[in-house]
């Protein structure tokens, strides 16, 4: 019975990782996929924070991030080129955390069986 429940313990972590990484992986595939929208989008940040900062702070924010633009635009325009590697290193980290699970749940497994050997053996 122990051996039963230990392994469903380990497979539950098993499909719960998978949940993880396949929406992990999902998010980041459509977050690469929608970053062409962000490429020329500029937020009117005086009028943002207009309220909360002094002006001439929010002016120097905003000429800041303006002469930052170019920048930000190159980097979003590698990001679908990085996206796959991204796939990749996901799917990769899936496989070694699914490794480390059934290694735990071996473990699990031959110290159940230890327990009962001494158990059995402690009664004859």
């Amino acid at each position: 019975m122990f051996y039963a429940l230990s392994w469903f313990a380990v497979l539950s972590l098993i499909a719960l990782w998978s949940l993880t990484a396949w929406a992990f992986h999902a998010l980041s595939q459509w977050g690469a996929a929608n970053t062409g929208g962000l490429a020329g989008a500029t937020a009117p940040l005086q009028e943002i924070l207009g309220p909360w900062l002094p002006p001439d702070l929010a002016q120097a924010l905003a000429a800041l991030l303006s002469s930052l633009q170019p920048i930000w635009e190159s980097l979003l325009s590698l990001l679908p080129a990085l996206a796959g590697g991204l796939s990749v290193l996901v799917w990769l980290v899936w496989g070694l955390g699914c490794v480390l699970l059934l290694i735990l749940g071996a473990i699990l497994h031959a110290l159940i069986a230890l327990a009962r050997r001494h158990t059995l053996a402690g009664k004859a």
